[in-house]
């Protein structure tokens, strides 16, 4: 099956609703019965039926997903009034796990894609643009002041993914939550897989970033960040690796 035939069915899956909630009802069936749906967080039940993929097997260790381990860190969040970011809309599944998670949040979305401006509502707001855009994320910020968890599931392209943590990171809220997807795309020449993802590597390699991913560039991120836990430097208070995703708190 050819890569624009793929992007078709996707297409149609997220713009006729009618048939997305017949095959998620479906399939939603189908995985409560054969798999332990039960030993799950509400989280990822929630993921789940909202369409996010942070629930899968490719985003899951030992039957312990991405939304299993965040439960852990949003659970006393989930009724308070709290700013979102999430870098990265895509389909506009994982805000509206947020959206269905957090009772009194507003949730905010960035990504390259000017079609997922149509994800927005009274609650999520979206804005286009590059993830590393200093002028944006001075908007973003002059309206937002603060966020208390902010996501990076945008293009995990090494390079992209520190100059956002050095935008953002400094405008979490004491306490905050910043999360890093995905981490082992930081080892993968991105080069080699620039056709099967939807664009978005092309748009960067266009603008001109290097899709080279060294991991060394990381390692050295996330030494300095455990130099600064450990001599009380900068307001870092603990960094966690689990399996494909980073969570760093904030004082």
């Amino acid at each position: 099956m050819t890569l624009k035939i793929i992007n078709k069915i996707k297409y149609l899956l997220i713009s006729n609703s009618i048939l997305r909630n017949i095959i998620v009802f479906n399939y939603y069936k189908y995985y409560k019965k054969n798999t332990n749906f039960y030993n799950h967080s509400d989280l990822h039940k929630i993921g789940f039926i909202s369409g996010t993929d942070k629930y899968d097997k490719w985003h899951s260790f030992k039957n312990i997903s991405y939304l299993d381990i965040y439960h852990q860190y949003f659970k006393n969040y989930k009724r308070n009034k709290i700013n979102i970011l999430e870098l990265g809309v895509k389909n506009g599944s994982s805000l509206k796990t947020w959206q269905n998670y957090f009772k009194q949040a507003t949730v905010v979305g960035l990504d390259m894609n000017a079609n997922c401006k149509k994800f927005e509502n009274k609650n999520t707001h979206i804005y286009i643009g590059r993830q590393e855009d200093n002028k944006l994320s001075n908007k973003i910020i002059n309206r937002y002041n603060y966020f208390d968890i902010i996501i990076d599931d945008a293009s995990h392209i090494n390079e992209l993914t520190i100059k956002s943590f050095k935008l953002y990171f400094p405008h979490l809220n004491k306490s905050g939550i910043y999360i890093l997807e995905d981490m082992t795309t930081t080892y993968e020449d991105l080069n080699k897989v620039i056709g099967k993802w939807d664009g978005e590597l092309i748009k960067n390699k266009e603008y001109g970033i290097n899709l080279t991913n060294e991991r060394k560039v990381m390692d050295i991120l996330f030494s300095n960040i455990i130099h600064m836990i450990d001599k009380k430097e900068n307001d870092m208070f603990a960094i966690h690796f689990y399996s494909g995703t980073v969570i760093i708190e904030k004082l």
